[in-house]
């Protein structure tokens, strides 16, 4: 069976890059809203939109950023939730009216700093969906869920407007026109995530683009996992540049036989043996601070979501 592709995963671990978080929105977002934002206060923001419910089921990211306003004028702000999906869905709307929810909630009942009563304004949330399926889907509108014949009552339905970004309608020409190269590895990376053909092809593209020094090793990583059932390491590290190639196999080689595997099957076996979770700790704190997603965790160590939710938290 063909091992589990972090898609997700890749997603957060690249916005930590430094630089990255700035480039993709401002890929993204359209010019109308991007003129507007001081993108050196964008930062990921933590707190005043993730409650505790929100944080246990919660496994993107919000950013928020400050908007350019005349001298003088109150301070404004926004945030942006951003949603990955590696498949259709066709309920998304509704998954993020309930994040959008659970985040206005969490602002409501923030108490001003200082002050020590609840805000009086809101931070405007704007959703963002990013799909890297390669099945087609037109993500539905809250109305479009009920189907024909609701005509008369479509004034009372809500609507969630929400940006949709989808890869795979990319063109390589659009892509590698993209002004960060960042952006470019990224999204070419998860276009041909599911073609290990053209992926493998594009190995030697991705890696220049990027440069020796701009390659977040994490990028490789995935590259490396989406390929790994279908090439051996030697003829995937042929395709990349040799210098480029003798430091990625160093890291990939550490990562692979000192972390992830090794410290999974050790996991396991203290697990299913001696009852003891000791190591499959040190494994899902690993795995976390690689990026995985919650699931993927729970999957490789063979533990239930809330049992490793539980771990995290110590």
């Amino acid at each position: 069976m063909k091992k589990q592709v972090p898609h997700d995963a890749l997603i957060k671990k690249m916005l930590e890059e430094p630089g990255f978080p700035k480039a993709f929105f401002d890929t993204i977002l359209p010019e109308r809203l991007t003129k507007h934002l001081r993108w050196e206060s964008l930062k990921l923001a933590r707190s005043s939109f993730v409650d505790e419910e929100l944080r246990q089921h919660f496994s993107d990211a919000f950013f928020e950023a400050e908007l350019k306003t005349p001298s003088g004028k109150r301070e404004l702000k926004i945030a942006l939730l951003l949603e990955h999906k590696s498949s259709p869905d066709r309920f998304v709307v509704l998954q993020l009216m309930r994040y959008l929810l659970q985040a206005y909630l969490a602002q409501i009942n923030e108490k001003v700093k200082g002050k020590g009563k609840r805000t009086r304004y809101l931070i405007p949330i704007l959703p963002v969906v990013v799909y890297q399926g390669k099945t087609a889907w037109k993500a539905r509108t809250f109305a479009e869920l009920f189907g024909r014949g609701y005509e008369e009552f479509s004034e009372y339905f809500l609507e969630l407007p929400f940006l949709f970004f989808h890869i795979n309608q990319l063109s390589d020409e659009e892509i590698l026109a993209m002004r960060y190269s960042l952006v470019q590895g990224m999204v070419l990376s998860q276009k041909y995530s599911h073609d290990s053909q053209l992926l493998f092809m594009y190995i030697g593209l991705i890696t220049e683009i990027l440069g020796p020094g701009n390659t977040p090793s994490f990028l490789l990583v995935y590259i490396l996992e989406a390929l790994k059932d279908e090439y051996t390491k030697d003829q995937i590290f042929e395709q990349i540049n040799p210098a480029m190639a003798t430091k990625f196999r160093s890291f990939y080689d550490k990562l692979m036989d000192e972390g992830i595997e090794k410290g999974i099957k050790k996991g396991i076996e203290l697990g299913k043996d001696k009852g003891q979770i000791t190591e499959k700790e040190n494994t899902i704190h690993r795995m976390d601070k690689l990026g995985f997603s919650v699931q993927l965790i729970a999957q490789s160590v063979e533990l239930s979501v809330e049992k490793v939710l539980e771990i995290l938290k110590k």
